[in-house]
């Protein structure tokens, strides 16, 4: 409902650019709107488009300033936010063809976020520490399990919801696998000009590629710094324990229930000194986990939540290691702990 006015208002020249995400504060969820303009009237439209969608609500409930969340210190801290806005600046038109491309039809818009994951993930693989980027795009899934993994610290059922997860990956693996094989056949040169790739994702690959430069430069500067590397307590998170293992966080809400296991990929990553260097201190991995950062607020963009991430993670995880034989565990065991981080 806001684009069109938007839009219009760039193509009459009233405004310069603009973007949108879709966030969460205080467990209300909002939608961000961001134009450069020097006409008032557009603000002016924009509100009385929004107000014509939504009805008689009063607009002081609807409108108001909203500063960016702690997530988006995390987006590379405040030196990174310009960078962070020109990425959603250039990427927003891109989202609203994927949005409109698949209203009405969730399952193709999750086909899609598969497919930029994916590419994500083999892009960034050679971009990792030469320890690491050695696998090839073997490595373009490691974060994601990883990251699947913590999720599961932080909620009250993860055996049912692994199980759920499990169950949805049997049921569509018959699509899952060969499409990731033909995504990998098709990202087998990362910096080609990817002729190969779905429209929609080779479009997001090509725009991500083209930021990153700027991205490790900023973390080669100095400049840049991550929830992996915080500077004030707000910023963390899930933090590995002093041995180096991620455990379940001490919160009241998760305080009644048992120990889980650990899982395979956080025992390796626990046992391998470079690796545990590599996550806190290497700036080329802290670049890659910028850039998936932008990937994953992508997603929000496209109206999935949370949840969706980590399912969207999962399926990928498990695709990788059926369809090219393949154990993180074992993969990250094989690096060898000496190797040397760049600090």
């Amino acid at each position: 409902m806001a684009a069109p006015t938007l839009e219009s208002s760039v193509e009459l020249g009233e405004t310069k650019s603009w973007f949108y995400l879709r966030e969460n504060h205080g467990g209300r969820p909002f939608l961000r709107l961001r134009f450069r303009t020097g006409s008032p009237s557009v603000e002016r439209r924009l509100k009385s488009r929004i107000m014509e969608h939504i009805g008689s609500l009063d607009d002081g409930d609807v409108f108001e300033y909203q500063p960016y969340n702690h997530e988006h210190d995390w987006l590379g801290g405040t030196a990174g936010l310009g960078l962070a806005e020109a990425f959603w600046t250039e990427t927003t038109p891109l989202a609203l063809q994927t949005l409109r491309s698949t209203r009405g039809h969730r399952a193709l818009r999750l086909a899609v976020a598969f497919d930029f994951l994916v590419c994500s993930g083999v892009l960034l693989a050679p971009r990792l520490p030469d320890p690491i980027a050695k696998f090839g795009f073997k490595a373009g899934y490691l974060s994601y399990l990883a990251t699947f993994e913590g999720y599961m610290l932080l909620i009250r059922d993860p055996e049912g919801t692994r199980a759920k997860h499990a169950q949805r990956y049997e049921q569509n693996k018959h699509l899952l696998r060969p499409r990731l094989r033909e995504l990998v056949e098709a990202m087998r040169d990362p910096e080609g000009d990817l002729a190969d790739v779905s429209e929609l994702a080779r479009e997001w690959t090509l725009r991500l590629r083209s930021y990153y430069p700027a991205i490790q430069e900023g973390f080669d500067k100095g400049r840049f710094y991550l929830y992996a590397t915080p500077r004030k307590s707000e910023t963390a998170k899930l933090m590995p324990s002093p041995d180096g293992l991620y455990r379940r966080p001490k919160v009241e809400w998760l305080a009644d229930l048992p120990e889980p296991p650990v899982a395979g990929i956080h025992r390796a990553i626990a046992d391998n000194k470079f690796y545990q260097g590599m996550i806190r201190e290497d700036r080329r991995f802290l670049a890659s986990r910028l850039a998936q950062a932008y990937t994953n607020w992508h997603l929000y963009r496209l109206g999935f939540l949370l949840a969706d991430r980590y399912t969207l993670y999962y399926l990928i995880s498990c695709a990788f290691e059926e369809e090219f034989d393949l154990d993180a565990a074992e993969m990250i065991r094989s690096v060898r702990p000496e190797a040397e981080v760049a600090g």
